[in-house]
């Protein structure tokens, strides 16, 4: 508890690096309490989004307190920025298990906005020196590739969403790429 008043007056490195090393600290003690702090901190401060997900892969959580994770994780689809978009993704669909994959998947593709690739010229143009548009939604597609290829219920579940789709505007940019 303490821990986490400290957490909320560091800087931003330092908390990035005390929220990644919080599993190693507290053990198997309190996780329902660090999931809660480390969800009300993602809330005020979207920029400590990778280390909370690194924190809740390596906590040890029982499955009511892993749906909360990804619950907090699926909150974030629309807010966080783009260059971490991957890293949520990821940690999503490696989440997935056969109880949540559907919620999963949909809440992937309702809350995703993917608008497909850009032209890459002219992002570098605009953006020199900063990670472009294209490289950021090729990182997102790496990351639901990978994924893909890891856990075959994943697939499994597409296929059925994608099946069960009925009007052409129901489909998404990104089941294109599914």
């Amino acid at each position: 508890d303490k821990l986490m008043q400290v957490l909320s007056i560091c800087p931003l490195h330092l908390k990035k690096e005390i929220i990644g090393s919080l599993p190693e600290i507290i053990g198997d003690h309190n996780c329902r309490a660090v999931i809660d702090s480390l969800e009300k901190m993602l809330q005020e401060d979207s920029a400590v989004v990778v280390p909370v997900l690194d924190s809740f892969s390596n906590l040890n959580l029982d499955d009511q307190l892993q749906e909360q994770a990804i619950t907090v994780a699926i909150s974030c689809i629309r807010t966080i920025d783009a260059e971490h978009m991957p890293y949520l993704l990821r940690f999503l669909l490696l989440a997935a298990t056969p109880a949540n994959v559907r919620r999963i998947i949909s809440q992937i593709r309702e809350q995703l906005k993917f608008t497909g690739m850009s032209q890459p010229c002219a992002s570098q143009n605009k953006l020199k020196g900063k990670v472009t548009a294209y490289n950021t939604e090729g990182s997102i597609l790496h990351a639901l590739r990978s994924s893909l290829r890891f856990k075959n219920i994943l697939c499994q579940e597409i296929i059925k969403e994608l099946n069960s789709l009925e009007k052409p505007r129901d489909f998404k940019v990104i089941d294109v790429w599914h």
